[in-house]
């Protein structure tokens, strides 16, 4: 289980990606919503968990959730070459499991902060389920894994 000053310290790393994802929407044409940066105690929120990322917001329609990670480890910019050639980690599989009807996408962030893959959730139909050693919870997670032929990879420095 991931503590509670990791999980924070997680939030503050994220935090420089999610605005560059933000900010790459909003030139888009999308109206985005970053929720301010919550720290959870264990006297207002036992669980260790956040509640999005990035929300783009259409009028009169439910806002889509963007789920944003960065690998500042991996330096990435096309499906050529990302190292994993099996394919990409989307999340745990309990945490997809719970759904969330309004989730547009999982978003990540290569190191540089230059380019994104983007995996959307009508690509589930072809994710498998992977046991993986997670450095940062210290025990082995069961993670979905989507072939790399159905991400979509993006510049987001132009």
């Amino acid at each position: 289980m991931m503590t509670r000053e990791r999980f924070v310290q997680s939030l503050h790393e994220s935090r420089a990606a999610t605005f560059k994802v933000g900010q790459w929407l909003h030139l888009l044409g999308y109206d985005v919503r970053i929720p301010a940066f919550y720290i959870p105690t264990a006297k207002n929120d036992p669980g260790i968990s956040d509640k999005g990322d990035i929300f783009i917001v259409k009028k009169d329609r439910p806002e889509k959730r963007m789920e944003v990670k960065h690998r500042p480890k991996l330096n990435f910019t096309t499906k050529e070459d990302w190292p994993f050639k099996d394919g990409m980690f989307v999340s745990n599989v309990e945490v997809v499991e719970r759904g969330d009807v309004n989730l547009g996408a999982y978003i990540i962030v290569n190191g540089p902060m230059t380019h994104i893959a983007i995996i959307r959730p009508e690509t589930r139909r072809y994710w498998t389920q992977v046991d993986v050693w997670c450095s940062n919870t210290r025990k082995t997670e069961r993670k979905f894994q989507c072939p790399v032929e159905h991400i979509q990879f993006r510049s987001i420095s132009e």
